[in-house]
């Protein structure tokens, strides 16, 4: 932990037996989780890892400036174990969608909101999660975006996704005055441009209990 409680290394059985392998959690200046990385630190000191992280302030931010040692593609600062080997596991951005212009224009054309259904997006995302990577378990260094959008409730109405198909995921959530569900609708594809799509419509009664779910699939 840092000086302010804050979990920023852990250490599994396993990666212990595999030598000097820690994952590190870096977190923004709210302490929410920026990314997650697996460090090959060099050494098993852990009485000075100990010493050294209680007494350190571990914070990253974000920018789409260049600065000097960022962490690779990710639009953050990279002040703790910048030059030791390190493989990215997961990215989370918050607040806005400035990281959107991180992704090539052909995938950012595809995570861009699209309104639906008379419902759009708020202007404003503050304090929420707007995005996350999940990088894959292969050994290269490609991974699976998702970004979250949300009305002006703060309810997520749109997510859209990478998927390893090559293709996209899209879900949509439609809500009455009583917050619940009324319709999703849902995408998937592939990059050979094969599209399935699925719509689930509720209804409620009076007590806002479920009453009928209507299912229909590639708008048969």
């Amino acid at each position: 932990y840092d000086i302010t409680n804050t979990l920023v290394m852990s250490q599994t059985g396993t990666q212990r037996q595999r030598g000097t392998y820690w994952t590190v959690y870096k977190c923004d200046a709210l302490r929410r989780v920026v990314y997650t990385s697996e460090v090959n630190i060099g050494h098993a000191d852990y009485d000075y890892l100990w010493n050294t992280w209680d007494k350190l302030y571990v914070k990253e931010s974000f920018s789409l400036t260049p600065q000097a040692n960022m962490m690779t593609n990710t639009g953050y600062t990279r002040s703790f174990y910048h030059i030791h080997p390190t493989t990215l596991l997961t990215v989370n951005y918050y607040d806005t969608y400035e990281f959107l212009d991180l992704m090539a224009d052909s995938v950012r054309n595809h995570m861009t909101f699209a309104a639906f259904d008379d419902n759009d997006t708020c202007a404003s995302a503050k304090g929420l999660l707007t995005g996350t990577r999940t990088y894959y378990l292969t050994g290269t260094e490609g991974y699976s975006e998702t970004v979250y959008y949300y009305d002006y409730r703060g309810r997520e109405i749109q997510r859209r996704s990478t998927n390893h198909l090559g293709g996209y995921d899209v879900l949509s959530t439609k809500y009455d005055f009583a917050n619940n569900v009324t319709d999703t609708w849902s995408s998937q594809s592939t990059s050979n441009g094969l599209t399935t799509t699925e719509h689930y419509h509720y209804t409620y009664d009076h007590a806002n209990r479920l009453d009928t779910t209507i299912y229909t699939f590639n708008d048969a």
